[in-house]
């Protein structure tokens, strides 16, 4: 999450950084800027290498919660593991190499979910909503959530905080950890 992703020394290219000084710089627009310029990519923690690969496996399989949060903010869902999945108010998931009964942190990306109509999918309501360019962040409370989710959505339309909705969570692009 935003909060738990701390300051990292990085060196951003002119290109992505632009002349004079910038508002903010994003996860998602190193991301972007980063995997434009090589199709490998590493991620050092500390110094040390944590993870090699081609730049869509590093992002698709991180090899942790900490590289999967560098590349973007994330929906974070605790969980217990049993039967080799994981059982949350939002879906049941795969949870491959967990043992039964151990913690483990159920990770959406925002771009992960998708809005529909009330009545569909998981039962939803907007809280906020901020355009950001070429999308919006809405902000969620979703059945089930102690706290709300953020979602990345594209044509949002007229639906403004108070409306319900329908949440729709992509289960191939859940990560477990």
């Amino acid at each position: 999450s935003a909060s738990s992703r701390s300051m990292r020394s990085l060196s951003l290219p002119a290109s992505l950084i632009g002349v004079g000084s910038a508002n903010w710089i994003s996860p998602e627009m190193v991301n972007r800027e980063l995997s434009s310029r090589s199709s490998t990519g590493a991620v050092m923690r500390d110094g040390r290498l944590v993870q090699i690969g081609a730049s869509r496996e590093i992002y698709n399989k991180p090899v942790d919660i900490e590289a999967a949060r560098f590349f973007c903010d994330l929906n974070e869902i605790e969980a217990r593991a049993r039967s080799g999945r994981v059982e949350t108010p939002v879906g049941i998931f795969s949870a491959p190499g967990k043992a039964d009964g151990e913690k483990a942190i159920v990770a959406i990306r925002p771009q992960s979910i998708r809005l529909k109509a009330a009545g569909f999918c998981l039962p939803g309501r907007i809280l906020a909503r901020r355009f950001v360019g070429e999308v919006e962040l809405v902000d969620l409370a979703v059945q089930g959530l102690d706290r709300p989710v953020r979602a990345r959505v594209q044509d949002l339309g007229t639906v403004r905080p108070g409306n319900d909705v329908g949440v729709d969570i992509r289960a191939d692009d859940v990560l477990v950890f």
